[in-house]
């Protein structure tokens, strides 16, 4: 995922090396780009929360 999607990385202040990392820097980065914490979380949902993760990094 990081190669597809490196820019991640750059708003991750310790690195990403693990899951927790990317889903702890996607809650800052989905908010600057206009997700709502409610669509966010009914993507977590319906897609699961690393794939809803995943879309986030995509998008960025």
């Amino acid at each position: 995922m990081l190669k597809a999607c490196p820019e991640i990385a750059d708003y991750a202040p310790n690195g990403i090396t693990a899951w927790r990392d990317l889903m702890a820097t996607v809650a800052q980065v989905r908010g600057y780009l206009g997700v709502s914490p409610s669509a966010y979380e009914d993507a977590c949902h319906v897609m699961g929360p690393e794939t809803a993760a995943i879309v986030v990094a995509c998008i960025l």
